[in-house]
C-alpha cells in the first residue's frame, strides 16, 4: 500500500513501567487536539504507543524490540515530521536481549559465554550473513532469572571481546535508548517528568536531545508548530504532482525485482515503435503478473514525447473511472473537466487528440478489471478504437477489451527460481535446498507470479533449523493466502479475533473502510474489545481501541491493501481480488455490525449514504432496508450528495434481492422507485429538484398505502423555497414513460431496440452512437468512427449487430457486444439519412441525399 504522505505517524517512546500518567494525559488531552488539527488540513494523526498494542505472545516469541524498531521505521517512512517523541522519567528502562547476533560476532563472544547462552541462541544459516537467533519461550516458564543471567553474560562477553561502542548498544542499552538511537535525532522531541530522579545513563541520553519539562500544553504546542509547518509543504504541492509521484513509486516497487518476460516486453516495445493504431491490450488472469510487466515496460520506455502511467488502485485518484479520467484529462491538458461522466469520456478523447498533435504520447493503464463491476469506465468505452496519430495506449485487464490482444504467458520455473532468489536476497535471506524446492514445486503446480510472491513472503520467515512440518504452504493462490492469514492469526502475531474481524469488515464493506471506520467498528465489536481488554498492559481512559492495534496488522498486510477514493473519503481495501474473496468467509456476520454502525452516523454523512442500504441488504435486514428507502431525510441527503443514480441502484437491488413476503410495502416501493427513475435525468443535473419531481409524479398515487405519507413528509421537509406541485404535473410511475436517458451532446436523430428489449442503440448529431441498457438507463458504450451526423440506425434480428447511416456518406456495421466496428459500407455520393435491415439479417437498405437507395450484403460489404 503506498505510503499516505498526509499521515502524521508519531512513535511514542517511554519505559514500560514508568510514566503511565503522562501517557494517559497524552491520549486524553493532547492527541485528540492534534487529530482535529490534522483533519482541518486534510491530514491524519496517529500516535503509535506500543505499550498498548504488543501482545504478550510477541514477547514470548522474543519479538518485542524488533516490533518497536520496525514501527519507528514505518513512522519515518511517511517522510513527514514529527514522527518520534520520548517521555523520560526515573527509570533507564528494560534492557532487552538482542533477538539476533551475527555469527561472526557470536564467534568472538562464545569463548566468554556460559553454556546457557548456547541453549537459548541457535544458528540460522538462512540469514545472509548467518546469525544466531534468540529462541521462543513458553508462558509458564520462569523467564526473568534466565533473562537477567543472559543479559549480564552477553554484556560482559561483549566487553571482553573488545566490540566497538556502536555494537555494545544492543547488549547494554535499554529499549528506550535503542528507540531514540533509531529515530532521526534532529527531530526527536523529549519530555521529562518533573522532579524525576537523576540516572547517569538518562543524563547521557538527555545531553543529545532537545528536552522540555513534561506539560501537556508544551507537548501540544511543540508538535503543533511542526505539523503546521509540514502541512504547508503538503498544500504547496499540486495534487496532480502527488498523483504522478504515487504512480511512479508504485511502478518502481512493482518492477524492483523483475525476471524474464522478455517476449512480452519486446512485443510492447515493438508496438510503441510500430504503425499499429489500435490500443494494445495485455490480457492475463488475475495474479499473472500484469502490473509488474506494465511497470517494467513503462520504465524501459526511453522514446520521444510524454509518458503517462496509471496503476488502478495504487492511489485514491485512480480507483474509480470518473477520478481516473479526470486525473488523466488534467495531466493531458490543464483546465476544467466535466462532472458528467459521458461528457468526461468525450473530454478525454478530445484531449488525447490535442496532446498527440503537440508531441508523441505513450499511455499505460494497468488492471482495468480492478475497477468495480458497476463502474462504467470498466467497459473502456472511453478508449478510442483507433487512436490519434502519435498516440500509443497499453492497457492490462482480465476482461475483453477492444484492441490488439497480447496474452501474458505463465512464468517458467527457471524464471520463478530467479525471482524467488532475488526476493529473498532483497530481504537478506536464503533457503536450504529442500526448502527452496518446496516453494518452487508449489509454484510450478500453480504457475502464477502472485503465488510465488506470497510464498516468498512466507518462506522469508523460515529458519534453516526449522523442521519440515513448519515449512508448509497452501496449494494455489487461495491456499497460500490461507497460509498468510493463519500466520497473522496466530497468537504470536495478532490473534484470530483481530485478524478475522478486521479482514471480515474490510471484505463486507461496499468499497472499503476508512481507517477511522475500521477503528470504530473494531472498538464497538464486543468480541474484539474483550480480546483487547484481556491482553492490554494498561488501563484505558475510554473505550477506544488504540490505533497501533490496527496499524500493526495493516503493516503486515501492506503489500495486499490499497487506498481508494470512495464517496465520502479515502478507504482501505484489498488490492488483490483473491484476498478479498478469501476474507469474505468471515464477512457475512459483519454486515449487520456495519449496518448498525452506519445507521448511527449523522444522516448527512456521505459514507452512511453509500454503505447503509448495501449493508442492510448484506445482513438480510429487508425491513430495515425498506425503511431506509422510505426515509425522506435519507433520500434528500443522497440526492443532495449527487448520488441520484446510486439511489436508483439501491431501490433496484432491494426489489431484486428481497422476496415478495419480505417487503410489506413492495407496491409503494415500486411506485417510488418508478418516480425516481423518471426523474433521474433531472436530478443528476439539479439535485434541488428532488421534492418537486417526486411530489409531481406521486400525487396521482396518493391513494396507495405508503405513498401519501412519503409525499406529505417530502413536502414538510423540502428545503425552502421550492416549487410545490398542487396537482399531478409530471408523467407518473406506472404510465407510458419509463425512463429518460441522457448522454449525447447534440440532437438524437435515430434509435433502434434489440429484439429482446434489453438494449437500445441511438444515433446523434454529435457523430456517435450509444448503446443503452434499458433496465438501468446506463450508456454501456459509445460507438465512434463517423465524422459527421449519424442520421439513422437499425439492429439485426439476432440483436448482435447494428448498422448506422451517416451524413459522411457511409454506413458502418457494429458488433454490439464489443462495440467494435466490423466494416464500413461505401457507395453513396451524398449523406446517408436512413437504414433498415431485412428480417433474415443478411441485408440492409439505405436511403441517401443522392436520391438513391442501396441494398447491401452485410457479410461481404
Amino acid at each position: 500500500m503506498p505510503i499516505a504522505t498526509r499521515t502524521f505517524r508519531v512513535f511514542v517512546s517511554s519505559t514500560f513501567e514508568d510514566l503511565k500518567a503522562e501517557r494517559d494525559t497524552l491520549q486524553r488531552e493532547v492527541f485528540p487536539k492534534l487529530r482535529t488539527l490534522c483533519e482541518q488540513h486534510g491530514a491524519r494523526f496517529q500516535a503509535i504507543d506500543l505499550r498498548w498494542g504488543v501482545r504478550d505472545e510477541a514477547a514470548l516469541d522474543q519479538q518485542t524490540m524488533e516490533i518497536c524498531l520496525r514501527e519507528i521505521r514505518r513512522c519515518q517512512a511517511t517522510g513527514v515530521k514529527p514522527n518520534f517523541i520520548v517521555l523520560l522519567g526515573d527509570r533507564y528502562g528494560w534492557q532487552p536481549l538482542p533477538a539476533r547476533i551475527p555469527a561472526t560476532e557470536w564467534n568472538a563472544l562464545e569463548p566468554h559465554l556460559p553454556a546457557l547462552a548456547g541453549q537459548w541462541y541457535r544458528l540460522d544459516e538462512n540469514a545472509v550473513p548467518p546469525e544466531y537467533c534468540l529462541q521462543s519461550r513458553t508462558a509458564d516458564f520462569d523467564w526473568n532469572p534466565v533473562e537477567q543471567e543472559l543479559r549480564e553474560a552477553l554484556a560482559k562477553a561483549a566487553r571482553a571481546a573488545g566490540l566497538p561502542e556502536s555494537r555494545l548498544i544492543q547488549y547494554e542499552a535499554s529499549a528506550t535508548h535503542q528507540e531514540i538511537l533509531a529515530a532521526d535525532q534532529e527531530h526527536v522531541f523529549a519530555f521529562v517528568k518533573r522532579n524525576a530522579k537523576t540516572d547517569p545513563r538518562l543524563d547521557e541520553l538527555k545531553s543529545h536531545l532537545r528536552v522540555h519539562d513534561f506539560d501537556p500544553a508544551v507537548v501540544y504546542d511543540q508538535l503543533r508548530q511542526m505539523i503546521e509547518a509540514e502541512v504547508k509543504r503538503f498544500e504547496d504541492r499540486p495534487a496532480l504532482d502527488l498523483e504522478v509521484a504515487a504512480h511512479d513509486r508504485f511502478a518502481e516497487d512493482r518492477c524492483r525485482i523483475f525476471t524474464g518476460r522478455k517476449a512480452v516486453l519486446d512485443t510492447i516495445a515493438d508496438y510503441i515503435r510500430g504503425p499499429e493504431r489500435r490500443p494494445l491490450v495485455l490480457h492475463g488472469e488475475s495474479g499473472s503478473g500484469k502490473s509488474a510487466v506494465m511497470a517494467k515496460a513503462s520504465q524501459q520506455y526511453q522514446g520521444p514525447g510524454r509518458l503517462i502511467r496509471r496503476f488502478i488502485g495504487a492511489s485514491p485518484e485512480s480507483a474509480s473511472g470518473h477520478a481516473l479520467l479526470t486525473s488523466l484529462c488534467r495531466q493531458l491538458a490543464p483546465g476544467e473537466t466535466p462532472v458528467d461522466y459521458a461528457q468526461l469520456e468525450n473530454a478525454f478523447k478530445e484531449r488525447l487528440s490535442a496532446a498527440a498533435a503537440e508531441q508523441p504520447l505513450v499511455l499505460f493503464i494497468d488492471v482495468l478489471d480492478q475497477l468495480a463491476a458497476s463502474d462504467p469506465a470498466r467497459e473502456a468505452t472511453w478508449l478510442p478504437e483507433e487512436l490519434p496519430p502519435g498516440v500509443k495506449v497499453i492497457v492490462s485487464t482480465t476482461d475483453d477489451v477492444r484492441g490488439l490482444l497480447v496474452q501474458l504467458e505463465p512464468m517458467t520455473q527457471s524464471e520463478g527460481g530467479q525471482a524467488l532468489d532475488e526476493w529473498l536476497g532483497e530481504a537478506r535471506r536464503t533457503l536450504r535446498p529442500w526448502q527452496r524446492a518446496t516453494v518452487l514445486a508449489h509454484f510450478e503446480r500453480c504457475g502464477l507470479p502472485l503465488y510465488l510472491k506470497l510464498a516468498a513472503e512466507e518462506s522469508k520467515l523460515w529458519k534453516s533449523y526449522a523442521p519440515q512440518d513448519a515449512c508448509t504452504l497452501g496449494e494455489g493462490v487461495a491456499g497460500v493466502i490461507d497460509t498468510l492469514f493463519d500466520r497473522l492469526a496466530s497468537n504470536a502475531n495478532h490473534g484470530p479475533v483481530l485478524v478475522e474481524r478486521s479482514l471480515g469488515y474490510l471484505a463486507a464493506a461496499r468499497y472499503g473502510l476508512t481507517e477511522g471506520e475500521i477503528l470504530d467498528v473494531l472498538t464497538a465489536d464486543d468480541t474484539v474489545w474483550r480480546d483487547f481488554d484481556q491482553r492490554k498492559h494498561h488501563e484505558v481512559s475510554e473505550r477506544r481501541l488504540p490505533v497501533v492495534v490496527w496499524s500493526r496488522l495493516s503493516l503486515d498486510l501492506e503489500p495486499y491493501l490499497t487506498e481508494r477514493a470512495a464517496p465520502g473519503g479515502t478507504v482501505i481495501a484489498f488490492y488483490h481480488r483473491q484476498l478479498a474473496e478469501r476474507a469474505a468467509t468471515w464477512s457475512q456476520d459483519r454486515h449487520s455490525d456495519l449496518a448498525r454502525y452506519f445507521s448511527a452516523r449523522p444522516v448527512q454523512d456521505t459514507r452512511r449514504l453509500v454503505e447503509l442500504p448495501f449493508q442492510q441488504r448484506g445482513a438480510h435486514q429487508w425491513k430495515e432496508a425498506e425503511a431506509t428507502l422510505f426515509d425522506c431525510h435519507f433520500l434528500f441527503a443522497k440526492c443532495a450528495a449527487g448520488m441520484a443514480l446510486d439511489l436508483d441502484a439501491d431501490y433496484q437491488a432491494l426489489l431484486q434481492e428481497a422476496r415478495e413476503r419480505w417487503l410489506p410495502r413492495r407496491k409503494a416501493l415500486r411506485l417510488i422507485h418508478g418516480a425516481l427513475q423518471l426523474s433521474v435525468h433531472v436530478l443528476v443535473q439539479n439535485p434541488t429538484q428532488f421534492a418537486s419531481q417526486m411530489v409531481g409524479r406521486l400525487l396521482v398515487h396518493r391513494d396507495k398505502p405508503g405513498v401519501a405519507k412519503l409525499v406529505d413528509e417530502i413536502s414538510a421537509v423540502a428545503p425552502r423555497p421550492w416549487i410545490r406541485p398542487l396537482h399531478p404535473c409530471f408523467d407518473p410511475p406506472g404510465g407510458a414513460l419509463l425512463r429518460t436517458m441522457e448522454g449525447h451532446s447534440d440532437l438524437v436523430r435515430g434509435v433502434a431496440v434489440t429484439p429482446d428489449g434489453k438494449m437500445a442503440v441511438s444515433g446523434s448529431s454529435d457523430n456517435t452512437l450509444k448503446v443503452w441498457d434499458l433496465g438501468t438507463g446506463r450508456a454501456l458504450r459509445t460507438l465512434e468512427g463517423h465524422w459527421d451526423v449519424v442520421g439513422g440506425v437499425a439492429v439485426t434480428p439476432d440483436g448482435k449487430r447494428a448498422v448506422s447511416a451517416s451524413f459522411d456518406e457511409t454506413l458502418k456495421v457494429w458488433d454490439l457486444d464489443s462495440g467494435r466496428e466490423l466494416r464500413t459500407l461505401k457507395g453513396h455520393s451524398g449523406g446517408v439519412t436512413g437504414v433498415a435491415v431485412t428480417p433474415d439479417g443478411k441485408r440492409a437498405v439505405s436511403a441517401s441525399f443522392d436520391e438513391t437507395l442501396k441494398v447491401w450484403d452485410l457479410d461481404s460489404g
